[in-house]
């Protein structure tokens, strides 16, 4: 039974590195999804009191809670008994050929003799010494894949970066969580009692801005010069990319003041004597602004007057093509001279020449423009013989206009699209044979009627006879 009791140990080393990898795995988990929830609860207060601190804190704990859930379902932490070791070893040592599972299976019957009839104890002792003796080469300790737990430790390893980054990159970030957490649970209260009665808080003071006046610094692309607006409305209407220069007074004074562009975004103003205002935002979408001001009460207050955003639209450029010798069939030697106009509102940036041919497309520059003409006229001979075109193709083309827009990236449009056909001469031969052959089968009915001398059918059969051979000699070179 020795054999047996040795095999036994094997299995039982086999357990215990499972549980080994078990325990690593779990300590993984269970500092990742620690560190994890730390970091959401701590973001969730620091962005207090903004919506987006339960959109921000919900999303992250919802990857990380993805990771951890999907790792602690899978089969690593499960504890195996001794029938799984002797599956998990024969599958990493397929050698064994199954005698680890029959010597755990016929182990057993050794001991009692009433079994003896049915299984031979000499067989069986056997089996255990062979099994016994090849289990002495092989490592229980690597029968677990110890690189199991290489996910665990990356997901913990990745949490606590984003957590060591968060508390570099992000200022006071742990601090300032704390902070809000504790102004959260204990807020200030105002006792009644205590309230100075005699001396009642003075109303908040209405504020107002007023004696606007704007100034518009287009793109750079535009070309145009800056245009100054005064006295103004407030209502802005530009080119997306335009830099806005707002002026303006306040009829209280002010600590500071900013302008808010649709409820999100905000620029802080700079304040001038006798409480003038002037500040700039960038116009990218349409929308609205407002004033936010913090009066000497340290109260901010956003102006409930909305001054409108409106887009001017960039205008699409226009390209005209006029083919010098139009022809529905070309052969692939041709040249094929083009004149062009092409105008934008801004300045044109290039001019291309797009060909399709099949599903194939080619394209060739035709005019780069770096000085932003406005409009240009010119021509361009397209050399089909430098395309490699095949006879009897189909091809289509137009010329494309960029304008210089950089801001939005470039506006562009196409011209009227022509085709035409590289000329096969193989099937033009082919109609003339075709038409040959109906020729003469007609005078031959003729013939039969009277109406037309042999001489004539005789040559027409031979021009036809001709018109074959000659295309056979073609299809032969």
């Amino acid at each position: 039974m020795e054999a047996y009791s040795q095999i036994n140990q094997f299995l039982i080393r086999v357990q215990k590195s499972s549980n080994r990898i078990r325990l690593i795995l779990g300590t993984y988990l269970f500092f990742t999804a620690l560190l994890g929830t730390l970091l959401c609860v701590a973001l969730f207060y620091y962005l207090q009191p903004a919506a987006m601190s339960y959109y921000a804190s919900i999303l992250l704990l919802l990857i990380i809670g993805k990771y951890v859930y999907s790792t602690a379902r899978s089969s690593l932490l499960k504890k195996i008994d001794r029938e799984a070791a002797v599956l998990l070893t024969e599958k990493k040592y397929p050698e064994l050929n199954n005698s680890l599972i029959n010597s755990a299976q016929l182990g057993e019957l050794v001991s009692e003799p009433a079994k003896d009839k049915i299984f031979s104890s000499a067989f069986i002792h056997e089996l255990l010494a062979r099994t016994q003796e090849h289990l002495t080469k092989l490592n229980a300790d690597s029968v677990i894949e110890k690189g199991q737990t290489t996910h665990s430790r990356n997901l913990f390893l990745s949490t606590l970066a984003l957590g060591l980054v968060t508390t570099f990159i992000v200022p006071d970030f742990w601090q300032q969580a704390l902070k809000n957490r504790n102004a959260s649970i204990n807020p200030p209260q105002t006792v009644a009692a205590e309230r100075n009665i005699s001396n009642p808080k003075l109303p908040e003071p209405v504020y107002s801005i007023h004696d606007l006046a704007l100034t518009l610094n287009y793109p750079a692309y535009t070309r145009l010069s800056a245009k100054r607006i005064n006295p103004s409305d407030g209502s802005v209407k530009a080119l997306p990319g335009t830099e806005v220069v707002i002026e303006g007074k306040s009829n209280q004074a002010v600590q500071t003041a900013s302008l808010v562009i649709n409820e999100k975004d905000s620029f802080l103003m700079e304040l001038k004597k006798e409480s003038s205002l002037s500040g700039s935002f960038m116009v990218r979408e349409k929308g609205f602004y407002q004033f936010r001001v913090k009066g000497q009460s340290g109260t901010r207050t956003v102006l409930p007057q909305k001054f409108p955003i409106e887009l001017e639209k960039d205008q699409k450029p226009r390209i005209l093509l006029f083919p010098a010798n139009p022809k529905p069939v070309y052969f692939d030697t041709d040249k094929i001279q083009i004149f062009y106009e092409g105008s934008d509102d801004f300045g044109i940036r290039s001019i291309e020449l797009v060909a399709h041919i099949d599903d194939n497309t080619i394209r060739k520059n035709i005019k780069n423009l770096k000085n932003g003409e406005k409009a240009y006229q010119g021509r361009f001979t397209w050399n089909l013989a430098m395309e490699s075109l095949k006879p009897g193709k189909e091809i289509q083309y137009y010329l494309e206009i960029k304008d210089n827009n950089n801001v939005s990236g470039p506006n562009k449009n196409q011209s009227e699209m022509i085709r035409f056909t590289i000329f096969d001469s193989r099937k033009e031969q082919e109609n003339l044979v075709r038409l040959q052959d109906e020729l003469t089968e007609k005078m031959i009915a003729l013939l039969a009627t009277g109406l037309l001398e042999d001489n004539i059918l005789k040559t027409t059969t031979k021009d036809a006879l001709y018109g074959k051979k000659l295309l056979a000699s073609n299809a032969d070179a």
